[in-house]
């Protein structure tokens, strides 16, 4: 056995090995202070990360619906003033077509798909805009569906009246028609409702210098 003095010069924990033999754990005042965890450090960082991203997305998610929502309640409001404007009856065509597409941009939002029901509503809306630009112009001078066998000579006899005011149809066409004597099957044609005298003088003769076709 150690003498006791040699025990009080050792640390505690030899001193208590030499006088008992077996060894002792280390006070609480000896051992290390823990530290930070990287681990915890790390999963904190990424929680952070996780939850910023999240954040985004549902501000992304959110201004996406509502753009959707935006589109389909105008698309909504033009196609109910396409159908007060006979829209189903002067145009049926466009008119469906539009309906049909609302119908899809509903579809898409519930699913949901924001970003498709915007743009099936906006293109309800532009189908339904166009359908109510040509029922106001079957209103007031009327638009004429081209069939196999027609020209514009054939069309102006039979809705002008006169074969040689075919340069006014053509004129009123302009932006579909680029050459008189070549247009296709299913075309909606205006047909202009007035023009004046000398509008008509010039037609006439247009459609004289040029060989009927």
């Amino acid at each position: 056995m150690a003498p006791l003095s040699l025990a009080f010069a050792l640390p505690l924990s030899a001193a208590l090995f030499l006088l008992t033999g077996c060894p002792q754990k280390q006070a609480t005042s000896d051992a290390a202070l823990p530290g930070p965890s990287p681990t915890g450090t790390l999963t904190a960082a990424q929680a952070t990360q996780t939850a910023v991203a999240a954040a985004l997305t549902a501000t992304a998610e959110a201004g996406l619906k509502a753009a959707a929502d935006a589109a389909i309640a105008q698309a909504e409001k033009d196609i109910e003033a396409a159908r007060k404007a006979k829209c189903p009856y002067l145009v049926p065509d466009l008119y469906k077509e539009a309906v049909g597409l609302l119908a899809s941009a509903r579809a898409a939002y519930k699913k949901p798909d924001f970003n498709l029901a915007r743009e099936q509503a906006l293109a309800a809306s532009a189908k339904a805009l166009e359908a109510l630009k040509m029922a106001k112009l079957a209103g007031a001078g009327g638009y004429h569906v081209v069939k196999k066998g027609h020209n514009l000579w054939k069309i102006a006899k039979r809705r002008l009246k006169d074969p040689f005011l075919w340069p006014l149809l053509h004129e009123a066409n302009s932006d579909l028609i680029q050459n008189p004597h070549k247009i296709e099957i299913g075309w909606k044609l205006v047909v202009p409702k007035k023009w004046t005298d000398e509008e008509a003088q010039a037609a006439r003769e247009k459609a004289y210098a040029e060989p009927k076709r």
